[in-house]
């Protein structure tokens, strides 16, 4: 995602906000991913989704 230049915030200060911004959908994605995964009921045959519920609760 690339955003136009902004007046009111010239060089780096535009680059700054559009790091913060990408972070924040970043973690929002990734939040929506592990409520997701914590829905899904658990399945001790299931290895992969067992994998992945230790990597959330570390």
């Amino acid at each position: 995602m690339k955003f136009g230049k902004s007046p009111l915030l010239p060089g780096k200060g535009w680059d700054s906000v559009q790091a913060c911004l990408l972070h924040i959908v970043g973690y929002k994605n990734l939040i929506v991913n592990v409520e997701k995964l914590c829905r899904e009921p658990s399945d001790s045959d299931h290895l992969q989704h067992e994998d992945m519920l230790l990597k959330v609760s570390v």
